[in-house]
């Protein structure tokens, strides 16, 4: 924001802040009118659809009461597949939080741009992070698959880490490219984590009580993403992408012992199946 530096008696960082949330705040006020409540009140949804998709999320929730229940709230907590990715969330949630926070300074001090170029160079991650993120939720969505796409990315991420922790300093390129790999693996997984826990707890009660641990849990990681960028570390902040690339290890061991125990669970369903125990076609999505 050179262009902008010293308007109204302000530097130019402050203008960034100042831009970005008078764009957010524009569309969040646009959003309060366009975003609808629910396909029965929908504007833009002719009737057929409507009733359509009204059918499909109550086919969806078959059996499952949308009253709050103390009971099932407690239940929650009672939920081994909670802790488990909320363990995932928070080993994505920290190298994300602190990718970040810190990118500008990785680019411009990490890899040696410029200050003024940095700031410009952070766009093409995020962008490139927002198309796979968009393709990845409708592959898995489509498959019915959360556990596959999330270890890619995933790894993904980490081999980002591992360029920017191997790679000597002159190869600015290479490290630029790694950011790229880093950005489009952790927003992408991050949104893949989120949702395979809802996909898993039955009941709207469970299924909101458990989501908030879940999240509450990843963002811890974000209380320590604040710290692990250190000047002192500059220009190879080995200590912070050294801890981004273990948290996501992390994470994918968490994500393969989850769709492993989801995966034995749904077995058991089928035999109960079977034998008539059970009666209904749930079962848990891996």
């Amino acid at each position: 924001m050179v262009a902008a530096d010293g308007a109204g008696g302000l530097s130019g960082w402050r203008w960034i802040f100042i831009i970005e949330g008078l764009i957010t705040t524009v569309v969040a006020l646009f959003g309060y009118f366009l975003i609808q409540d629910s396909p029965a009140t929908s504007r833009f949804l002719s009737p057929e659809d409507s009733t359509a998709l009204q059918t499909l999320l109550k086919h969806d929730s078959l059996n499952e009461p949308e009253e709050f229940d103390w009971a099932e709230a407690r239940a929650a907590f009672c939920e081994w597949k909670v802790y488990l990715a909320g363990i995932i969330c928070l080993g994505i949630a920290l190298p994300t939080f602190s990718f970040a926070l810190f990118l500008p300074s990785i680019i411009n001090v990490g890899l040696g741009f410029k200050a003024t170029d940095s700031q410009l160079m952070t766009v093409p991650p995020y962008a490139a992070a927002f198309i796979f993120t968009i393709s990845a939720g409708w592959y898995s969505d489509r498959k019915k698959s959360r556990a596959m796409p999330l270890l890619l990315f995933t790894g993904i991420a980490m081999v980002g880490y591992i360029l920017q922790l191997t790679l000597p300093q002159h190869q600015q390129d290479v490290k630029y490219f790694a950011t790229f790999l880093c950005a489009i693996g952790l927003f992408a997984a991050s949104g893949l984590n989120i949702p395979w826990l809802g996909n898993n707890l039955r009941g709207h009660t469970r299924r909101a009580v458990g989501g908030a641990v879940q999240v509450a849990t990843g963002q811890l990681g974000g209380v320590a993403a604040a710290y692990i960028y250190r000047a002192p570390n500059a220009p190879g902040y080995f200590l912070g992408h050294g801890m981004a690339l273990g948290f996501l290890m992390m994470a994918a061991v968490g994500t393969v012992l989850q769709w492993w125990l989801l995966r034995r669970e749904n077995k058991m369903l089928d035999k109960e199946g079977e034998g008539g125990v059970v009666n209904d076609s749930f079962r848990y999505t891996l």
